[in-house]
């Protein structure tokens, strides 16, 4: 339970595009240090930002081990409860993204957003299982539903949506239009309630997905209009927490109850 929860908060912190944060080896960087291109020979990433790992994404397989995607050197690796990263493996040519672990089919998604390419990896291989429509391209983090392994999408872009999508990344229906710049999405354990946050707004909002009615639960959280959005996620106690900086409320992680984000 505690590796879990530590590694559920890690989630939040990673996925904020505005944080530098070093865990036990591990640097993300912000988006303004995104990886550069044509280094002279001889350098790299860490030559340029003294990091070895630049995490753009991450994410927890079956076996409670964190995930994460390391664009710089093509690599996806896994990191343990102890700290110890390896590599869990190589992209080969492929540009990532985002990844994503598919709990129910035990295996590993990965999306290029610039071909909006969703692939499988399995068997040592990462396949093509789909291309996304143009107008409904996923760049966010997933959240799964495990009753049938479909899954949630959105796009940071400001005026795009949240859709979802079966197991093998077929579009089934939009549940939100004309999002505002999707940050991130959660689901409650029972799949009845989806929240995102909102990217150009700094909300965070409520839908219930049997009405498709949405609720703003927060506003102007993070850093409102620039794209810097709170990282929102569920413990394993179905409690909703906000990793948020500036805005409305101080910076910090935020446990929603009672209708308002607390420290």
């Amino acid at each position: 339970m505690k590796q879990k929860a530590n590694i559920i908060l890690i989630l939040m912190i990673f996925s904020m595009n505005i944080i530098t944060f070093a865990y036990n080896g591990v640097s993300a960087i912000s988006m303004s240090e995104a990886p550069v291109k044509n280094l002279p020979k001889g350098w790299s990433g860490e030559t340029v930002y003294k990091k070895r790992y630049t995490p753009s994404s991450i994410c927890i397989d079956n076996n409670g081990y964190l995930l994460f995607l390391n664009r710089l050197e093509y690599e996806i690796g896994k990191l343990d409860d102890q700290g110890n990263i390896t590599i869990y493996t190589t992209t080969g040519t492929l540009l990532l993204d985002v990844i994503a672990f598919q709990p129910n089919l035990n295996r590993l998604l990965a999306i290029n957003r610039g071909t909006s390419s969703l692939y499988a990896y399995e068997a040592g291989t990462f396949t093509l299982i789909n291309t996304f429509p143009s107008n409904k391209s996923v760049t966010t983090p997933l959240a799964f539903d495990p009753a049938d392994n479909s899954f949630y999408g959105g796009n940071e872009e400001n005026g795009t949506g949240i859709w979802h999508f079966d197991s093998n990344g077929n579009y089934i229906s939009t549940i939100v239009p004309n999002v505002q710049g999707c940050g991130q999405i959660a689901l409650t354990k029972n799949q009845t309630l989806l929240y995102y946050s909102e990217a150009f707004t700094g909300n965070i909002v409520q839908v219930n997905l049997t009405t498709l009615s949405s609720t703003i639960i927060a506003y102007g959280l993070g850093i409102p209009g620039i794209g810097e959005f709170p990282a929102i996620c569920f413990d394993n106690n179905n409690i909703l927490y906000s990793l948020h900086k500036n805005g409305t409320y101080n910076s910090g992680l935020f446990k929603y109850q009672n209708d308002s984000f607390v420290h």
